[in-house]
Parts: C-alpha cells; structure tokens; sequence
C-alpha cells in the first residue's frame, strides 16, 4: 500500500512488468492480504488504512467489491481463514468478518 491511499498491483509476465493502482483509501494503506474468495471463485484482495476502512478488492476486474468499516481507528493488520477474514486496529480491537458476505 501507498502513503497516498493507493494500493499497487504488481504483475510479472514473460512480456514485462506491469502495475496498477488500486484507488479508493483517502489516507495510506497500513495492511493487506490477499486470497480466494471460495474455491473457484474470484481472487480477492484486502487492503486497510488510517481511514479506519477495509477494501475488498475483485484481482479479476480491479474494483472494489465492499467496504468495511467497523473499525474506528487504523486498520494495522489483516489475516485470513478459508471463512473468514480478522482485522487489528489501532482502537484495540480485533474483529471477525464473514468472507461470505464478500
């Protein structure tokens, strides 16, 4: 993630390297985590900042499914399971999303 907001996406191909800027924190980001969504579903990725949010971000079509915002500090950490996704904050919480509902 970005100072900025922004989270770039790199990708590596025989062709060269590209990367793309996934827009939508209004302050930097602080943490990601990536994964499928189920199998043979979307790849997805999760990004949270100082804006208190967490982005769901679609890696097929590189826009942002959901926004979250249960958190009322910093996002600091994410990580997932197969079902659900856990974040840190600032406000010392840890929460407990559903990734079925993503």
């Amino acid at each position: 993630g970005g100072g900025d907001g922004g989270v770039w996406v790199w990708s590596f191909t025989p062709e060269g390297t590209h990367a793309r800027v996934l827009q939508g924190h209004t302050r930097a980001v602080m943490s990601i985590a990536a994964g499928p969504l189920a199998t043979g579903h979307s790849r997805l990725l999760f990004s949270g900042a100082r804006d208190r949010k967490i982005r769901v971000w679609d890696m097929e079509t590189f826009g942002c499914r959901t926004t979250l915002e249960e958190h009322t500090s910093t996002v600091l950490a994410l990580c997932l399971s197969p079902t659900k996704l856990f974040s840190g904050g600032a406000d010392g919480k840890v929460l407990v999303h559903s990734r079925a509902t993503m």
